[in-house]
């Protein structure tokens, strides 16, 4: 998901001179790209989009944040992860487990599999790709014997010797022929007669019974030991081995451990040099070391562990590294390698961890956060027959077929039931004099008018820059780096615009030199302007023309090439560019004639020039002119001319409401839209998601709300543009109190104001409403007839399941028992004082509801209230509050 912006003031701007010289009063940043001119450092409103979270800042410099909370990133105080064990909820009798990058699985002792945490690809296979923060049934599978999991996919393998895959397929880790994701298990045709599978990052290996080794997936660095370095999107046997008896992957690397105690691995080589040595395309034989019986790799990292037959004798090392004999710490039964962690289980079922990258997010277990290199206990747990690691978070199974989990939860992988989010803005605590806010995908950044920034939110790939990996739910002041001028939070780093026009990044994908990429680095100078991509980077030189380095494979560049650049080189036949935006590989420059030009990918029309080429070099976007503002982000971009209109297109699969009236079809080159909204001053884009600001500060957005990150008190799917309540949710949301209300448009008003407040996954769903009432004058309400205000009022639920064509709408009784709706329909509350918009009522809808059936995708919950039935009606009192998520 990538993001990205620019923006100037005025359209009679038409000099590069001219534009330096003015403060950027509308250039805001969104989510992990923006473009920030080197300017004043006058606090002006504006609105920043993460992936499901938002920023906003006020005219007197404070920040409200609002949405998905599972990495910290809303500031609100509340930590992203566990650092004791806490049991799995509503799993039992579970005979093996495995761990994803940021997912979960178990196989329990009736054959079923059980998933829980991150669901982006479908990896959870339940057929949504909505995150569960506890277990939930993987759709279509029995007498399942073992699981695995990698960064975005997972593997099943049955008793009958076949094997299931289901989740994300970029890399051909489903190994049906093609690169399509699957939202549920789909057989291996290619694969039968195994014993044994192993998932690597992307790529996926399988142990056929008669000792002969298979793999699939991405093969850049020879991970699937055929010969060669192509990916397959179909299994390929792997060269010259033979006699395997266990079996592991990682990033890019494999391991095979042979019935005679020899381990092989195969794959990437010196991985973190740059450039790497030539790749393993066959197993070489691991040296100094025999004897073995139990092998582990890190799934998203580059670490091996290996356990002798003496049970007391073991090894760590870096794949394509000599092995490392450890201190012995006792008799050893296995080992589990995860991104952060190493987990040793003892033959006295007690389990041993230590860090690889620090103890930031309680991964170790052991009841804090400190670093530690060397073994030592996990707690509160015992009697364990197996561990598993993944991503900053580690899992046991004990001997009674419960599951332990710890450490990083932003994804719900620890299955304990958690589901951080806001649905209503909030002010995030400890900052003041914020001029500029970035947010980012799990990380948020804010810049002081002194030149400080501040940073929080998810760490775990050095994004914050404040020196460690360790997660922070406030923001964290950068020692670092002084005298900023401008931010840019991309996915997984950060960037900055130094005053002195220097610019500097961090974080572990960041693409440039750094030694050290928990603290800013330094990259190149004369810039202007800074925008940030996935793995590439823009900046904008002073003299109009545009830099670019870091990933080329789509041409996101600009150079004519797909080759990778390390280091800044200028985008050939640029100039007189006004402002830049990256995005995940695409590219676009605004000139100061007001047109606008994309280059990269383009198999999806991401360009918006017409066609699905992808571009090498800039292009003109046809049908832009008189651009003031450009916004582009993960599946859709908007454009503001100079006459006030908003033009936009969209390459995603599905609209959400993000372009407005929410048209039929996808737009894919720009057309205007409908919004609903004027006097719009500056728009942010985010994943699926547009906010707009008018020139009085009030915010409103359109697109997707899993997350409640409209900020309109609700997690329900919006058709149209909405308007942003405010932190007490008894109004709209204001970053400018000192200018002009102006008239809110009649179809933004809701006939009251509230806040939804969800827990749990889609599995275990509980929701409860905070209602406002309604002053007589009817200023919450729609322009109809409201009949008597009085103190008694009743409060009705409803639930519209369209897939039950029949009979889809039900509604919530006194005794919390959903019936089939039959009018007049029944009370939920009755006689309760909501004739006052200082009163406020509470309902609580569901408590731990089940959601993840089939049937439940894309129903809603409704509540309102009214004197009766029919007043309620009448007057149009309700408000659509949830959707289940579709897939």
């Amino acid at each position: 998901m990538f993001l990205s912006e620019f923006g100037i003031v005025d359209s009679a701007i038409n000099t590069l001179e001219c534009v330096v010289a003015i403060q950027w009063k509308h250039c805001i940043c969104l989510v992990w790209f923006c473009a920030i001119a080197a300017s004043g450092n006058a606090t002006t409103p504006m609105v920043s989009l993460g992936s499901q979270h938002a920023l906003a800042l006020r005219s007197d410099g404070a920040v409200v944040s609002w949405g998905s909370d599972e990495s910290g990133q809303l500031g609100a105080g509340r930590l992203p992860y566990e650092t004791r064990p806490g049991m799995v909820v509503g799993l039992s009798g579970v005979r093996s487990i495995a761990s994803g990058v940021n997912h979960s699985l178990a196989v329990r002792s009736d054959g079923t599999v059980w998933a829980w945490g991150n669901n982006y690809d479908g990896q959870l296979g339940n057929g949504s790709t909505v995150n569960n923060s506890t277990p939930a049934l993987v759709r279509g599978l029995d007498d399942v014997v073992q699981a695995c999991g990698g960064a975005e996919y997972s593997l099943a393998l049955r008793q009958d010797g076949s094997v299931w895959a289901w989740g994300g397929n970029y890399h051909g880790t489903l190994a049906d022929g093609t690169q399509d994701n699957s939202l549920a298990p789909r057989k291996i045709a290619d694969l039968s007669s195994i014993d044994k599978v192993a998932c690597g990052s992307t790529h996926a290996l399988a142990l056929r019974s008669d000792g002969r080794v298979l793999a699939w997936g991405s093969n850049a660095e020879g991970a699937l030991g055929d010969g060669s370095k192509t990916d397959r999107l179909r299994p390929v046997e792997v060269s010259g081995l033979a006699g395997v008896g266990e079996l592991a992957a990682g990033e890019d690397f494999s391991v095979a451990l042979t019935q005679d105690g020899v381990v092989w691995e195969w794959g990437v080589v010196a991985p973190y040099s740059t450039p790497r040595d030539a790749p393993r395309v066959y197993p070489v034989r691991a040296a100094g070391i025999s004897g073995v019986t139990a092998i582990a790799g890190s799934i998203n990292s580059f670490a091996i562990s290996a356990i002798n037959v003496d049970s007391r004798t073991w090894w760590r090392w870096t794949t394509g590294s000599a092995p490392i004999s450890q201190s012995r710490v006792g008799e050893l039964k296995s080992v589990a390698a995860g991104y952060g962690q190493t987990l040793l289980l003892k033959t006295n079922g007690t389990v041993l961890s230590l860090g690889d990258n620090g103890n930031g997010f309680g991964n170790l277990g052991d009841g804090t956060t400190d670093y530690r290199d060397t073994p030592g206990p996990v707690v509160d747990i015992s009697e364990i027959v197996q561990v598993a690691a993944g991503s900053w978070h580690g899992l046991a199974l004990d001997a009674t077929g419960n599951v332990w989990s710890w450490g990083l939860d932003s994804s719900g992988q620890l299955g304990q039931g958690r589901f951080l989010s806001s649905a209503v803005p909030a002010v995030v605590i400890g900052l003041e004099g914020v001029v500029q806010v970035s947010a980012g995908y799990t990380h948020s950044l804010a810049l002081d008018r002194d030149g400080t920034v501040w940073a929080w939110g998810s760490n775990g790939y050095a994004e914050l820059g404040d020196g460690s990996y360790q997660d922070s739910g406030t923001p964290v002041r950068l020692t670092a780096i002084t005298d900023v001028q401008a931010i840019a939070a991309g996915p997984l780093y950060s960037l900055a615009l130094k005053r002195d026009r220097t610019v500097w990044g961090w974080g572990s994908t960041f693409p440039g030199q750094s030694e050290d990429p928990s603290v800013p680095s330094f990259v190149l100078d004369n810039a202007v302007a800074i925008a940030a991509g996935d793995g590439h980077s823009l900046a904008l030189d002073r003299d109009g023309t545009v830099w670019a380095w870091g990933g080329n494979n789509q041409g996101q560049l600009g150079d004519g090439t797909t080759v990778d650049r390390r280091q800044p080189a200028k985008v050939p036949g640029l100039s007189s560019v006004m402002a830049i935006a990256a995005t995940s590989s695409n590219s676009y420059a605004l000139k100061s004639d007001g047109t606008v030009l994309g280059w990269g990918e383009n198999s999806r029309g991401q360009i918006g020039d017409g066609s699905t080429t992808r571009r090498l070099t800039p292009t003109l976007i046809t049908g832009l002119d008189h651009v003031v503002e450009f916004r582009a982000g993960t599946s859709h971009a908007l454009a503001r001319r100079t006459n006030g209109s908003i033009w936009g297109w969209s390459w995603g699969y599905e609209l959400a409401g993000e372009l407005g009236s929410d048209p039929a079809l996808s737009i894919s080159t720009p057309a205007p839209l409908t919004v609903g909204v004027d006097a719009i001053t500056t728009m942010a884009v985010g994943d699926a998601t547009s906010a707009f600001v008018r020139q009085d500060g009030s915010v409103y957005m359109g697109g997707r709300n899993v997350a409640g990150q409209l900020g309109d008190g609700t997690f329900a799917k919006q058709a149209t543009i909405v308007a942003v309540i405010n932190e007490t949710f008894n109004g709209f949301l204001d970053l400018d109190p000192s200018a002009a209300n102006l008239p809110v448009p009649v179809d933004k008003v809701p006939p009251f104001l509230l806040a939804t407040y969800r827990e749990g996954g889609v599995n275990s769903t509980s929701l409860h409403a905070d209602l406002r009432g309604i002053t007589a004058s009817g200023i919450f309400a729609s322009a109809r007839d409201y009949g008597n205000f009085a103190a008694g009022y009743n409060v009705y639920v409803a639930a519209n399941i369209p897939n039950l064509a029949s009979s889809p709408y039900f509604q919530l009784s006194a005794n919390n028992s959903w019936t089939v709706l039959k009018w007049p329909m029944a009370p939920f509350l009755t006689s309760v004082a909501l004739d006052s918009q200082a009163s406020v009522v509470r309902t609580q809808i569901l408590q731990n509801a089940d959601l993840s059936s089939p049937v439940f995708a894309g129903a809603s919950i409704i509540v309102g209230y009214g004197t009766d039935p029919d007043e309620m009606l009448r007057s149009a009192r309700y408000r659509t509050i949830f959707s289940v998520p579709q897939p």
